[in-house]
């Protein structure tokens, strides 16, 4: 089938792409049919910063849907809850 040319040219280009197939990961498969499977291959910084967008998306979602999100930075949030929480101690302590 294959002859010893052909072993050879393919284990030089191989070798000679090993960096760049090193640094590839799978970033998505898919079932085609009962016999074949779509393997998506990415480089590791794009597909990292990918799940990163995904996971901070995601958490916007959730923290609007908590209703955690009104425009301000988180810190900000915190000093007005505290404040609240002080204003009511003095409310009830009067």
């Amino acid at each position: 089938m294959f002859g010893v040319d052909d072993d050879s040219d393919a284990l030089r280009q191989f070798h000679f792409n090993f960096q760049q197939l090193e640094s590839v990961v799978m970033s998505r498969m898919q079932f085609l049919d009962s016999s074949h499977l779509l393997i998506k291959f990415g480089h590791v910084d794009t597909v990292n910063l990918r799940v990163r967008a995904r996971l901070s998306f995601q958490r916007e979602q959730l923290n609007h849907a908590r209703g955690l999100m009104d425009g301000r930075p988180r810190a900000a949030r915190l000093l007005t809850c505290r404040a609240q929480k002080r204003r009511r101690h003095k409310r009830s302590s009067s």
